[in-house]
């Protein structure tokens, strides 16, 4: 019998959006006080920082050319979401399937020197509640590097946080998890190609949750894997990037920024000034998000295209389903994969911008990413990620 914990997270994490809500009223309470731009996320790209209530985000690194990468790349692939969305809803509606469209942050102002921008936003925020003192998270020396504001991706919801603390950790944990601060940034890495190994969790702010852990709590796995399939058709066919070393994650759904949150903001080198709107009623839904290690896709050399499609899918993460592990879970995301680049090459076809002998290239990537993980499986090779 399921416990309650499993209970609640398959009704924060259910695909159906007629499944009444989860207790979210939870999260109206005002999380612990914070410092202004407090750090909610490192990666190898550069360090996040959240920009209070605001629901931005901004992003600081070294390498502006990696940061200006991820910048631009982020926002090609969110518009080829914002212009593919609508017609693979329709096309799995009809075949009774209810989705939702893997969703990218927006992005705002690129800056080369962020130095303004930071000490802005600190004397804006400063004032708020929320916030605990002037105090920031950013030094002097780290905020005169380049970086980029964007869409701030919401963390899951406090039950949902307090659950998968209760579900997955052992009672003596439970208190550290619950009152950690980086546990207010959840977000949930969906791990379809690699079962829980045991591996030690320091902090929820990218939590795994395994395909054996899905099946326990009983989650909607087949429309899931759908939504990542066509996610992930979206980012090569539709913007041509290898989505090389970018993430799927599981967080709350947001609505979009006004524009008069957003009117003062430079919107020419990034996202289109007119927001798209979330239609989606479910507490949660998949983000895709990193394109700094993502490259342009050259669609005129076919086995090239098929072959950085291969490295860069068997290369992340393990958040793609693996034949060598679970066949039924592999057949569906194959299948969803290939219908929904079908539907987005078919129709950039039908209006010239690309030839029609690409139609071809997703069954042939499917077919060598089948043939790779099955070399993996004969020599012993399965791979083991890490974060």
């Amino acid at each position: 019998m399921a416990s309650v914990h499993a209970a609640l997270l398959r009704r924060v994490f259910s695909t159906d959006p007629d499944t009444p809500s989860a207790d979210v009223e939870h999260d109206m309470v005002r999380p612990p006080p914070r410092p202004p731009m407090c750090n909610i996320g490192r990666g190898t790209c550069g360090t996040v920082y959240d920009m209070g209530s605001t629901n931005r985000a901004i992003k600081l690194g070294s390498s502006a050319k990696d940061l200006l990468r991820d910048y631009q790349q982020t926002a090609t692939a969110r518009r080829a979401v914002n212009e593919w969305a609508a017609a693979l809803v329709t096309h799995f509606e009809a075949k009774g399937l209810r989705i939702s469209v893997p969703k990218m942050p927006r992005c705002y102002e690129f800056h080369t020197d962020c130095a303004e921008v930071v000490k802005r936003h600190e004397e804006e925020l400063a004032s708020d509640d929320v916030c605990s003192s002037s105090d920031s998270d950013i030094s002097e020396i780290e905020r005169t590097k380049p970086g980029f504001i964007m869409e701030r991706i919401p963390a899951i919801p406090h039950c949902a946080r307090e659950a998968l603390v209760k579900e997955f950790f052992d009672e003596e944990d439970h208190d550290y998890f619950l009152h950690d601060m980086d546990s207010l940034d959840c977000l949930v890495r969906l791990y379809f190609g690699q079962e829980d190994n045991g591996a030690a969790i320091s902090d929820l702010r990218n939590f795994p949750l395994y395909t054996d852990q899905m099946d326990d709590i009983g989650l909607d796995t087949k429309t899931l894997v759908t939504e990542l399939a066509v996610g992930l058709a979206i980012v090569h066919w539709g913007a041509e990037l290898d989505a090389m070393d970018s993430e799927y994650v599981l967080a709350s759904s947001s609505p979009y920024l006004s524009r008069s949150r957003t009117s003062n903001l430079d919107l020419t080198v990034g996202d289109a000034a007119e927001p798209t709107p979330d239609i989606t009623r479910r507490d949660t839904c998949i983000w895709i998000l990193d394109f700094d290690k993502a490259s342009f896709l050259d669609l005129d050399d076919h086995d090239e295209t098929v072959r950085r499609l291969v490295v860069a899918t068997s290369g992340n993460d393990p958040y793609f389903p693996r034949v060598d592990l679970n066949e039924e879970r592999w057949l569906q995301f194959r299948e969803a994969y290939v219908e929904a680049s079908e539907v987005i090459l078919t129709a950039r076809a039908a209006r010239g911008e690309i030839e029609r002998g690409l139609s071809r290239l997703p069954e042939q990537f499917m077919g060598a990413l089948y043939q790779h993980y099955m070399d993996d499986a004969d020599q012993g090779d399965y791979i083991v990620f890490s974060d």
